[in-house]
């Protein structure tokens, strides 16, 4: 497996005291060298490398690869992937802790594409080519789409000339070092197709390759088309960018300019006659932002294949860019319906392969999914759900969810709230009364982990009079609407993987952009006081229908406020939403009478009870109660949406990450 011969190279690389220098070029050397004569290439015809004062470090490292991995294709360009880590480690860290912008497309977005992977997109694509299809890849990188290309026009056509099959590959690509790993692994790959033609027809494939593929933008480069274009484009978002990055795609590449793996989306079309094949970010399928960029996708033909691979391809990275997918796609005509398979739960590039190899794949009619506001890629929501976003009003028509508060110097402003003397702190009932009615350090929602009904005030925010010019004043902050200060309503976590949990905000607080608020609106609940307004809808917003919802508008990491304004509402007659209302004021009364014996909570009365951990209660027996109650309300909820409900197992009130750690606490007592 490619899996394997990538931890082999990143062994071999991890071994040497240094990545920088001469290094690389003496270990590609001496690695196509070991490579090019177990596949009869004449040793005359091979270029011995120069090896320097790094020889022996280097040939004591390279002793150690087996056999099997010198037979796979794919090792230059692992080991090429593996020589950059350090680089690209470099250049995210001085993103994420400086803001540094990155300098340039190549360091940063260095990531090898599993074989698997390439094949199936290769192949995919081809199959709606007629002739004798070519190939471009704009993005070259090792050269492992074009592989999958070579490997999958000879199966097609097993009689062609190897200096034909050649000729109909190009790539281009920004480092040079990679370009020179491509055509090695090309010509290396020939002649382990063509072994009888290596000894007199060596030297023309390296001719034809250096023609074919070069050092260059791929981006910016004119270009002939080609029947197929298959890329594992770079990744950069626009605030990422270097200015002239910025400067040159959005004239050229909107509403593709967002990101420079969409720009390369785009480009990929241009090049195309028959079809495109890309791994790639999956945020173009479902963000917002791209939605202009989405839909002119969908006009431009047919999705074939989709494979929704979510994260854990790509060893050792992690984050929402590794969040990602595979799709092929027709340039010349509609597709009635896409395979798809969904593989966003199963870890790792090797069993992400079995299970696709295992799994038939789900058909789906795309033309269905732009019902769905913002028409993301929800290939998992059902049909009737998906009938919710045309029949149902939406979560806008009820309520307000206003922009949030942002200090832009959180080290400054925010704290956690034991840190700050009790007389500062601005007084809230509901935590127990501490500090005076004009206190300046507010209890601040900020996010924080699944936290159903009740949870996550541990933060404070300094709100008094100096604060708030500062985020009034500052261009990268933002001062809270005055009319929403101190509101009592309803906050939920932005960040939340696909676990969306609402919960209560009582008077007296403010709320972050990480734990933005919604306040139900007077006129639309019959009159209805704020608490029973607020309890209503949270019964709803905490329902297992109202999550899979959410997640269709948004599979990605963050709950946008975009898409909570779009979330369908059932029509509720108003004494069932009382009644609703009144049992989520159950739930969240005992939430919140838990968390007096969470240590850390503004409401921790512990020590009362014995001490830490030491409850006075049989917490199984609660939650176990507190269990039936949501999931009753959750088969109501369900009802009144029309549809069945079902609960997600690890989205339940007993996977609250506070009273989790209390129950574990309390049993070891």
């Amino acid at each position: 497996m490619s899996l394997d011969v990538e931890a082999e190279a990143a062994r071999v690389v991890g071994s040497l005291s240094t990545t920088r220098g001469d290094l690389w070029a003496a270990v590609i050397d001496d690695v196509a060298l070991r490579m090019g004569r177990r596949r009869g290439v004449p040793e005359d015809k091979l270029r011995e490398t120069t090896w320097r004062g790094e020889r022996r470090e280097a040939r004591e490292a390279l002793d150690s690869l087996s056999s099997a991995a010198l037979e796979d294709p794919h090792l230059l360009g692992w080991l090429h992937q593996s020589f950059g880590e350090p680089d690209r480690d470099d250049a995210f860290a001085s993103h994420v802790h400086d803001g540094a912008r990155h300098r340039n497309a190549t360091a940063t977005t260095r990531l090898y594409t599993p074989r698997w992977v390439a094949d199936v997109l290769a192949e995919g694509a081809l199959e709606l080519c007629e002739g004798r299809p070519t190939v471009v890849d704009p993005a070259v990188g090792g050269g492992q789409m074009l592989l999958a290309a070579l490997s999958a026009l000879h199966r097609r056509e097993p009689e062609a000339e190897p200096a034909d099959l050649l000729t109909r590959l190009a790539g281009v690509d920004l480092d040079g070092r990679a370009v020179e790993v491509a055509r090695r692994t090309l010509a290396l790959e020939t002649a382990r197709l063509f072994p009888s033609r290596v000894g007199r027809e060596w030297a023309q494939w390296l001719e034809i390759l250096a023609g074919q593929i070069e050092e260059g933008d791929g981006l910016m480069l004119p270009g002939e088309r080609f029947s197929v274009a298959l890329t594992n484009p770079p990744y950069m978002g626009w605030r990422s960018m270097p200015e002239a990055m910025r400067r040159a795609l959005k004239p050229e590449f909107s509403p593709y300019h967002g990101d420079l793996f969409a720009a390369f989306i785009a480009r990929c079309h241009d090049l195309a006659e028959s079809a495109v094949g890309v791994l790639a970010q999956q945020s173009i399928w479902y963000l917002r932002r791209f939605e202009e960029a989405r839909r002119d996708l969908y006009s431009r033909g047919g999705i074939t294949h989709f494979l929704h691979l979510g994260a854990g391809l790509f060893g050792g990275l992690s984050g929402e860019k590794a969040s990602v997918v595979a799709f092929v796609q027709r340039c010349d005509g509609e597709e009635e319906t896409s395979a798809v398979w969904d593989l966003r739960g199963v870890r790792g590039a090797d069993e992400k392969q079995r299970r696709f190899r295992e799994r038939s794949p789900e058909s789906l009619d795309v033309g269905a999914l732009t019902v769905i506001p913002g028409a993301p890629f929800s290939h998992d929501l059902p049909g009737p759900l998906r009938e919710l976003f045309r029949s149902l009003p939406r979560l806008e028509d009820f309520a307000d969810l206003p922009s949030q508060n942002k200090t832009a110097a959180n080290r400054t402003y925010v704290r956690g709230w034991k840190e700050v003397p009790p007389g500062d702190l601005r007084r809230v009932e509901e935590f127990g009364g501490r500090g005076r009615p004009d206190g300046p350090w507010v209890f601040y929602s900020k996010g924080g982990r699944f936290a159903p009904w009740w949870g996550n005030w541990e933060w404070v925010v300094d709100f008094g009079a100096e604060a708030r010019e500062f985020y009034a004043a500052k261009k990268t902050a933002n001062l809270l609407a005055q009319e929403h200060w101190f509101r009592p309503g309803l906050v939920y976590t932005d960040f939340g993987g696909r676990r969306f949990g609402a919960r209560r905000m009582p008077a007296g607080c403010v709320f972050d952009m990480t734990g933005p608020a919604i306040f139900a609106r007077e006129e639309a609940f019959w009159g209805l006081t704020e608490e029973e307004r607020s309890y209503g809808l949270l019964a709803i917003l905490n329902s297992s229908v109202a999550r899979r919802l959410l997640n269709a508008l948004n599979p990605t990491l963050h709950y946008q406020v975009r898409d909570l304004r779009a979330l369908p509402i059932p029509e509720v007659e108003e004494a069932v939403f009382l009644e609703l209302a009144a049992e989520a004021r159950v739930l969240t009364e005992r939430v919140r009478e838990l968390h007096r014996w969470v240590p850390g909570d503004p409401l921790y009365e512990g020590e009362v009870y014995g001490g830490e951990g030491a409850c006075g209660v049989d917490l199984e027996e609660v939650l176990e109660e507190l269990r039936r109650r949501e999931a009753r309300l959750d088969r109501r909820v369900g009802a009144l949406y029309g549809v069945k409900a079902e609960p997600v197992p690890s989205c339940t009130i007993a996977d609250h990450h506070r009273l989790s750690g209390l129950r574990m606490s309390a049993k070891a007592k």
